[in-house]
């Protein structure tokens, strides 16, 4: 299971709103996770003024996507 990260390790959700590093607001859509250990995974973005989605880097929005445990 994953979960995805800002700088200060809080937990960033779909529905919340990033700042890319030129300081233009997105609302988070989801999230890919890292297929090999060379990968980053991607981040699924939409700015509120456009219908159209992107996918980027998540260091682009300072964010990163941790593995966690599964405790049950």
């Amino acid at each position: 299971m994953f979960k995805l990260v800002n700088e200060e390790g809080l937990e960033v959700k779909v529905g919340d709103k990033v700042k890319c590093f030129r300081g233009e607001e997105y609302e988070l859509k989801g999230f890919t996770p890292p297929k090999h250990s060379a990968s980053t995974g991607r981040v699924y973005v939409k700015k509120p003024d456009n219908e159209y989605g992107r996918d980027f880097f998540p260091s682009v929005f300072n964010l990163s996507i941790k593995e966690i445990d599964n405790v049950n």
